[in-house]
């Protein structure tokens, strides 16, 4: 097939491709020729797109499929690559964090999904650790490039990492946690960092870990 020129930094997909592939046939592969039609020093390059024919792949699919890139010129799509991502380890993949204290992994940065059920007019939300030395930033929306939106962050620098950012009860945020300490080879509780998070309409609240003031 042959596309007419796309506008550059305009155009973020292809049109639909429809490739027919026979059934007993492991992967469906493409090669893709891009060309820029610049004036001087034309740039062409291939990419080898790969599909794995099968029904998991097929049916239930999403973006998290991209399998990470082992070289430049090939990128492959396989339910197996989103099966292999660690629950946490991006923001569309995230673990779920309640009002109270939720233990962090201690190695790992982190995503966490928040939903407060209270106060539907708005509130304050508060997120902050009980370990020095981490960061915290908190966004409103996730897509397919990552947390976007960033309400709230702290850099703890030698203390406690602590944000505050208005929040609606039913609307789901995205908190995101880096432990900036040196990591350990295996994860203590001691190092570990929680992340209590709690909604309240003027004041702040926090979960098990510091004392709740209201009013």
């Amino acid at each position: 097939w042959a596309i007419a020129p796309l506008r550059s930094r305009t155009i973020t997909a292809l049109p639909a491709l429809h490739v027919s592939a026979h059934p007993g046939s492991g992967w469906a592969e493409l090669d893709v020729t891009v060309s820029s039609l610049a004036k001087t020093d034309p740039l062409t390059t291939v990419t080898r797109l790969r599909l794995k024919l099968d029904d998991d792949t097929l049916r239930n699919c999403d973006d998290l499929c991209m399998c990470k890139q082992l070289t430049t010129d090939s990128l492959s799509y396989s339910h197996e690559c989103r099966h292999h991502l660690k629950q946490g380890s991006e923001c569309r993949l995230p673990l779920h964090a309640t009002a109270g204290t939720n233990w962090a992994g201690g190695i790992d940065d982190e995503f966490y999904v928040f939903t407060p059920t209270a106060y539907s007019q708005g509130g304050s939300c508060k997120v902050m650790s009980t370990h020095r030395d981490t960061l915290i930033a908190i966004y409103a929306d996730c897509s397919r490039v990552g947390a976007q939106e960033p309400l709230a962050f702290s850099n703890s620098e030698g203390k406690m990492a602590s944000v505050d950012f208005k929040c609606v009860a039913g609307a789901s945020y995205f908190l995101f946690w880096n432990a900036e300490y040196m990591p350990v080879a295996t994860p203590s509780k001691s190092r570990s960092t929680a992340l209590p998070a709690a909604c309240a309409p003027t004041a702040r609240a926090t979960g098990s870990s510091a004392s709740t003031n209201r009013g």
